[in-house]
């Protein structure tokens, strides 16, 4: 059916868009000395050493003075987040960064989902991290609670309307067929002659009694 094919490569391309995978970090050791230096800049400098994209909040305008000695990019990207009070989330393909006071949290409902299956999926697409992207469960409802940066928010809501609304989509377009014997219907098989051929045309019931 359609519908049931739009559900497939709607699914495919959430397979192929969603998963979050681990930065690479690929590059040479970055080391950097700087005075009044803006954190925006420093952090594109970070990225940019290692061929990572980037996002970076126009809120963050803080300037960095010292010294960022060699080092593993992770330990260097989380220490200017603890001193600086940010917040990162990478979501496979874009390194996000914010002040933590966009800490957002939102409550989406599911109709068909289950929240247990939807937080399951997103953690086997690496999509959560601690605390850029929670995810939890409301207990007793067909919801769940997200918490993390706005970039976070937006990509779970749509994550979740398009699954349920898929989910619900598939169960609309179901079709039920029964077989019913007739007892008191006939179908008789027709038969044509076309140009010195013999057509039957199967019966079908068109008068009960």
């Amino acid at each position: 059916m359609v519908v049931n094919k739009r559900l497939i490569l709607i699914l495919l391309f959430i397979l192929n868009t969603a998963k979050s995978d681990e930065l690479s970090w690929k590059g040479n050791d970055f080391t950097l000395y700087a005075r009044q230096m803006p954190l925006a800049e420093v952090l594109h400098l970070l990225s940019e050493n290692y061929d990572t994209a980037i996002t970076i909040s126009p809120l963050i305008t803080a300037t960095f003075s010292g010294k960022i000695p060699p080092g593993p990019p992770v330990d260097i990207l989380n220490n200017l987040a603890a001193q600086y009070d940010l917040l990162t989330w990478f979501d496979g393909s874009m390194l996000y960064v914010y002040p933590a006071s966009l800490l957002k949290h939102q409550v989406i409902t599911f109709n068909i989902l289950s929240t247990g299956r939807f937080i399951h999926y997103l953690r086997s697409q690496n999509i959560l991290s601690s605390p850029g992207c929670e995810v939890k469960e409301i207990t007793g409802t067909k919801a769940v609670e997200v918490s993390g940066v706005p970039s976070c928010l937006t990509r779970i809501s749509q994550l979740a309307s398009v699954l349920d609304n898929a989910l619900i989509k598939r169960k609309d377009s179901a079709v039920s067929v029964s077989i019913y014997t007739l007892k008191y219907a006939t179908a008789m098989d027709t038969q044509y002659q076309y140009r010195d051929q013999s057509v039957v045309v199967p019966g079908v019931v068109s008068v009960l009694r």
